[in-house]
Order: C-alpha cells, then sequence, then structure tokens
C-alpha cells in the first residue's frame, strides 16, 4: 500500500483537448496508442497511416 504519493493525481484527469485548441487526430491516436500500450513500432505505422 501507498503511504504517500509522489504524483499530482489530478494531473491525470485533466483532459489535453478544450474547445478552443482541439487534438489533431494524430494525437488522439497516439493517446489511445499509448493507454492500449501498442508498440513504438506500432504507432510509428499508424500515424504513417494517418498522414497518408
Amino acid at each position: 500500500m501507498l503511504a504517500h504519493m509522489d504524483f499530482d493525481s489530478n494531473l491525470f484527469m485533466e483532459p489535453r483537448s478544450t474547445p478552443n485548441n482541439p487534438l489533431k487526430t494524430a494525437d488522439q491516436v497516439r493517446d489511445r496508442i499509448h493507454v492500449k500500450h501498442y508498440s513504438l513500432q506500432t504507432e510509428k505505422q499508424y500515424i504513417q497511416w494517418i498522414n497518408r
């Protein structure tokens, strides 16, 4: 059990996009890939497909 948290738990709860600054498609895909723990090569390939 953790007696002390070394990070700000609110940091992970704040959205990266706002109505005035929406995330681009590639950034959204990158975020989802990181959440799902896909490999770096998969991320690179997906981003290449988006950029075509």
